[in-house]
């Protein structure tokens, strides 16, 4: 069945990291993670408005596949 799935449907499936996991994992701050994948294709960013009663905040998931290729890009830099 696997070969009846494209890589786009796949991405949903595949293992998503926070940026504190991320960061723990490569040994960077949370905020450095938040910053360097916010704008980056593929990443799943959910935002939550401001409301009278709750400040708005931002929620980032981090796909492997995303953080393969933006390591890759880090260690050629």
């Amino acid at each position: 069945i696997k070969g009846d799935i494209n890589p786009t449907q796949e991405l949903p499936f595949e293992q998503h990291f926070s940026p504190s996991a991320l960061g723990e994992l490569w040994g960077l701050s949370p905020d450095f993670i938040r910053d360097r994948f916010r704008n980056e294709p593929g990443v799943v960013c959910i935002d939550r408005p401001e409301t009278l009663r709750k400040q708005g905040y931002q929620t980032l998931r981090i796909p492997k596949s995303v953080a393969a290729r933006v390591h890759a890009t880090l260690r050629a830099a």
